[in-house]
């Protein structure tokens, strides 16, 4: 009998070829020297089945509790005890608590002993948070139960990471509330956290996943704000790969930026869903987000949109990031958000005009700038051609050049540029307008925007400063590189601009000069001054 196996000895056990002791006697021979690991663990579960009752039962079983290497084995011994032999086993399992390391086998025991309803698996339960959570509990004001659940999901962190002893950074962002923990911050390197450590955190609310994630979302249907943002190892892919994150309907902010997300799917039953952000992904297309109509702030910048398209029911929305989407060839589909407050178009090459925006009257915030220079899959293919030729050995003098006009070629080639203000006559509540890095040489259509407080008109090709007597309410106005020779057009709102009040002021040059209008000489000192010239 000594090849036999423990599914065999079950089989001639139910066909009565072999009586129940032999039968026990045979599992008990596999456990203490099976050739695998499996068929031990096999034998263990097997075991169970039989009405065990004896004390030698019960010794035979403690004996593996406290001496067993292999976890599994112990865990299913703690099983049977606890199931057989509970109140036999009060000494025992108090040891457990004490001695035993691995935080899987503990969730586990606990999970058992909180299926039984005796009075006396309470007291034990009670003992196990206490025992687990001591460390916890001295430093944070939380109930035993959560106090343990923190130090378990502490020690199964460590486990992962092969990390001997826990470290404060592991819960970095930790906050407790009424004596619950209300949120957690993990950041480790990538691995996939198993979600049951989350099930004893009744009341946790947010949940912030930095280069990691968890096996599936059913154990924090409570959250109301998630986020995992992935890393070079370890991406998101789709949206589908979050299992059970559709059961998470309290969620009100969802995270998935810095990811490789294509498409914006599996979304549809979040429909408390206030603020979502999917920046930095591969995304083509908006879509997906019929259902979100309580949706307050959407970031989709830096993914691949082609069109502004599918946001007409988002009637609620008040923040809009589209920005370093450079296949976006113009603004369009935004006449229905009337309650939108801020507006980010920033580094989308392709707009080369400002126009669709008339019934955002609510907007405060507009961005349309663009960079000096385009750092997308283009620009990488320069840095590579940069490479090949450092690795040449060609002359530094010779690779930069190359850059330059290289890069040139590149912007000439993909930028649109916004040669006009015009279309923001209805916009009377704006309070900051970015327009840098376009080709405007005229300050004009601006006299309604009487609340303007920041005018950003860098990089332009900006002759003379007018069109301000207006704005009374302006506090920045940056200039820097353009072709503005003589400084005037800013009397009327010279006391505005003043130093008296150090928030408000005339930038005209870099971060490491700033003049002033009142009292200073600006005339002579940009009349050769290069930082307000732009070379074309």
């Amino acid at each position: 009998m000594s090849d036999i196996n423990p599914i065999e000895i079950i089989r001639r056990y139910e066909r009565k070829e072999l009586d129940r002791a032999t039968a026990v006697g045979y599992l008990k021979s596999i456990i203490e020297s099976g050739s695998t690991a499996e068929s031990r663990v096999r034998s263990v579960e097997l075991l169970g089945k039989f009405g065990l009752d004896k004390p030698e039962d019960f010794k035979f079983l403690e004996n593996l509790v406290t001496s067993e290497t292999d976890e599994n084995v112990r865990l299913v011994s703690v099983g049977i005890i606890v199931d057989k032999f509970l109140e036999e086993a009060e000494d025992l399992l108090k040891w457990v608590f004490k001695n035993e390391k691995s935080a899987d086998c503990l969730l586990d025991i606990y999970n058992a002993l909180a299926s039984c309803v005796s009075g006396f698996a309470k007291d034990i339960l009670y003992s196990m948070e206490e025992t687990i959570g001591m460390n916890k509990l001295i430093q944070y004001d939380l109930l035993p139960k959560e106090a343990m659940a923190l130090e378990l999901l502490g020690r199964h962190l460590c486990a992962i990471e092969h990390i001997y002893k826990q470290k404060e950074w592991i819960f970095n962002g930790l906050k407790v509330k009424n004596n619950h923990v209300f949120s957690l911050e993990i950041e480790m390197s990538y691995n996939k956290i198993n979600s049951k450590f989350f099930s004893l955190f009744s009341n946790l609310q947010k949940l912030r996943l930095f280069d990691c994630e968890l096996t599936d979302y059913y154990c924090v249907r409570n959250l109301s704000s998630l986020l995992i943002t992935g890393t070079e190892e370890g991406h998101i892919n789709s949206i589908y790969d979050l299992k059970g994150l559709e059961t998470l309907t309290n969620l009100k902010v969802l995270n998935l930026s810095g990811n490789r997300i294509s498409e914006i799917k599996n979304l549809e039953n979040l429909i408390n869903l206030m603020s979502l952000n999917l920046s930095e992904n591969n995304i083509i297309e908006i879509e997906g987000l019929d259902t979100l109509v309580q949706l307050e702030v959407l970031n989709l910048e830096h993914n691949n949109l082609e069109e502004i398209k599918n946001l007409d029911h988002l009637k609620n929305l008040r923040e809009l990031d589209l920005s370093q989407n450079q296949n976006i060839p113009e603004i369009k589909g935004l006449s229905n958000l009337r309650n939108l407050e801020v507006l980010k178009l920033s580094n989308n090459y392709l707009i080369s005009e400002i126009k669709g925006l008339c019934n955002l009257i609510n907007l405060r915030i507009l961005d349309i700038s663009k960079d000096g220079f385009m750092l997308d899959k283009k620009g990488y293919a320069l840095f590579l051609n940069a490479r090949t030729l450092i690795s040449e050995h060609r002359d530094v003098k010779e690779i930069i050049s190359y850059e330059n006009q290289k890069n040139r070629e590149v912007l000439e080639k993909y930028r649109g540029y916004i040669k006009e203000i015009k279309g923001l006559s209805n916009l009377s509540n704006l309070r900051e307008l970015y327009l840098e890095g376009n080709q405007i040489n005229e300050i004009k259509a601006l006299e309604n925007l009487r609340k303007l407080e920041i005018l950003d008109l860098r990089f332009n090709k900006i002759k003379e400063i007018k069109g301000l007597e207006n704005l009374k309410k302006l506090k920045t106005l940056r200039l820097v590189k353009n072709n503005i020779c003589q400084i005037k057009g800013l009397e009327g709102i010279e006391n505005d601009l003043g130093v008296s009040n150090p928030q408000k002021f005339v930038d005209y040059c870099d971060k490491k000069k700033k003049v002033f209008v009142k009292n200073h000489p600006l005339e002579r000192f940009l009349k050769n001054n290069d930082n307000n010239r732009r070379d074309d």
